[in-house]
């Protein structure tokens, strides 16, 4: 809902894995498709092969760090409080680099490939913008914003306001680990730093 809400254009399809988690995420998709774009699409898109590249990139040495804290016994499941200070700390670092991959990928140029039928030597985020230049179709479903107000309340009505869905912990907790934070010298919270920043919190937490 985030994504069309931005965006206001639905994909053509999406693929999943049919886990538990993408239940909603099928089930808009398939109201959307009958409402705005019922034909049957016969030009499938497999996806899967795109997680080597982010691997690649710095999937590994992100998996690499966040077990530090584990395999260090900086981080323990059972004692109080960690869960959520692990919450509170690790997933707006993943994020951001999820979103600085996100935009490396669609600035960085594809290698001229003049045998291939799709588009090189362009980035892709050109190609998304203006993709009658490299002689292709926008694919996107337009949908009307009503629309999207509707299925954004169904959603709401069903699993609970948007606003709880985008918590990593409480806001009580969220305002307590964060006036201990302002009191530690550190100035900002980085991959590099993070299990130190931890630790030192956890100790704060501990003793209170």
């Amino acid at each position: 809902m985030e994504l069309l809400t931005t965006i206001s254009v639905a994909p053509l399809q999406i693929t999943t894995d049919k886990g538990s988690e993408t239940g909603w995420q099928y089930a808009i998709q398939v109201a959307i498709r009958d409402a705005f774009a019922p034909d049957i699409s016969v030009h499938n898109t497999v996806i899967e092969a795109f997680w080597r590249w982010l691997h690649d990139k710095w999937g590994f040495n992100m998996w690499e760090h966040v077990l530090r804290g584990k395999n260090e016994r900086i981080f323990v499941e059972e004692a109080p409080f960690h869960q959520d200070l692990f919450n509170w700390i690790f997933p707006p670092l993943v994020q951001a680099k999820l979103d600085e991959f996100r935009t490396y990928w669609n600035q960085h140029i594809i290698r001229l490939q003049p045998e291939k039928e799709m588009p090189s030597g362009h980035a892709p985020a050109d190609a998304l913008a203006h993709p009658g230049l490299f002689g292709d179709l926008h694919c996107g479903i337009q949908v009307p914003a009503d629309a999207l107000r509707d299925l954004r309340d169904a959603l709401s009505e069903e699993v609970g306001p948007r606003d709880s869905h985008l918590l990593w912990v409480t806001p009580e907790f969220d305002g307590v680990a964060a006036e201990i934070f302002a009191g530690l010298t550190f100035n900002t919270i980085t991959l590099e730093n993070s299990w130190e920043v931890f630790a030192e919190m956890a100790q704060v937490l501990e003793a209170m």
